[in-house]
């Protein structure tokens, strides 16, 4: 650590995943939600779906989108410092949740999975280490599926150079260009989003499914502060869906999921976008064409935090496709049926920000004593 009295530069070489999370923390995080009260107030900031017009944006004083921003060159150390928290926390997470998913020794070898936004490709390596015969498709944008190839061939290039693990440049806003994927995967991407772009992202993976694909879906699943009724919504889902602290406890297990709300607040602020609830995603997919079925809970513990994992499955009932999510933070396995709508515009949340009177700061008596 350094730092120079004459120029205030500060420069510090973190050197494990507490010290990244500190230093992208005191510096990005520290400036965006000194704003946030300005930003969530006003009305076209407060209120924007948009990528371009956010609490961070706002911090920063750019219109870039966050991941756009961190690419610029004069950004390369913020974008140096996130790029290994991003992988420090991707460690943290029991890299067997992939095979929670399905049953995927009975999987053909001839089948095509297509891991859509996979980043490098760390989800799908745990796959393809136990079962050889898979094969795998990675698709992110160019310059980070050029880093995959690189990540690659230093961890399993006989996967890359025998075609099992392949990578392919594509924006996942765009058109799915792959019509026959037997499984689609799309890992921890929903939630840095906000939910317009999500419905879009959900729908063109479902209008280029066949009628035996099948989608995995890996994010953080909001826990609920409150009990819900036996007889409600969730109560027409199948499985663990009330898989819930007991009496006379709150549901959430209260202070212990602080964490979850912490990431709810800060994909608001960096993307206008959020974490959800499983009523969340039950509406998010229903908007994209998918429906809820069923739930199973799994039991896992990262660091501190007693986290229950969840998976999803969803499937149409005119084709019988088939989405499974599974999710870290509150997690479930839901399976459920639905049909492709494609009039009519998503449910976008939007954040109404409520004026909260400020009480005037008290002056003490004395400030010398301060």
């Amino acid at each position: 650590m350094q730092l120079s009295v004459s120029t205030f530069t500060f420069s510090y070489v973190p050197s494990t995943i507490h010290d990244l999370i500190i230093a992208f923390s005191l510096d990005v995080g520290h400036k965006t939600t000194a704003v946030a009260w300005e930003g969530l107030s006003d009305p076209e900031c407060g209120h924007s779906s948009e990528l371009t017009k956010t609490v961070f944006g706002r911090a920063m004083n750019t219109n870039l989108p966050f991941w756009d921003f961190l690419a610029l060159p004069e950004q390369q150390h913020r974008h140096h410092i996130f790029g290994f928290l991003m992988q420090g926390a991707a460690a943290l997470q029991p890299p067997n949740m992939i095979f929670k998913a399905l049953d995927w020794s009975s999987v053909s070898s001839t089948a095509k999975i297509v891991d859509v936004g996979g980043g490098i490709g760390t989800a799908t390596m745990p796959l393809i280490e136990k079962y050889p015969d898979l094969t795998v498709i990675v698709q992110d944008l160019p310059h980070v599926v050029e880093e995959g190839r690189k990540f690659w061939m230093t961890k399993n290039p006989a996967a890359l150079t025998s075609g099992r693990a392949k990578f392919e440049a594509h924006d996942l806003l765009n058109p799915q260009p792959i019509k026959d994927a037997s499984i689609f995967i799309v890992k921890q991407v929903l939630h840095n989003w906000p939910d317009k772009y999500n419905a879009q992202i959900l729908r063109n993976l479902r209008e280029a499914a066949t009628p035996s694909t099948t989608l995995v879906m890996i994010d953080y699943v909001l826990p609920y502060a409150c009990r819900q009724p036996a007889d409600g919504v969730l109560g027409q889902i199948e499985g663990d869906v009330n898989d819930i602290a007991p009496e006379p406890l709150l549901p959430n297990y209260g202070p212990l999921s602080e964490s979850a709300y912490g990431f709810d607040f800060m994909m608001m602020l960096y993307f206008n976008a959020q974490e959800h609830t499983l009523l969340q995603f039950k509406e998010l997919l229903a908007s994209a064409g998918w429906d809820v079925k069923k739930c199973n809970a799994i039991d896992v513990k990262i660091e501190s935090y007693s986290i229950q994992p969840f998976m999803y499955s969803c499937n149409r009932t005119t084709s019988g496709c088939t989405v499974i999510t599974i999710t870290f933070l509150n997690v479930a396995v839901i399976i459920g049926t639905g049909s492709l709508r494609t009039t009519g515009s998503p449910p976008v949340s939007v954040l109404v920000p409520i004026p909260v009177p400020v009480p005037p700061v008290p002056v003490h008596p004395n400030p010398k004593l301060f």
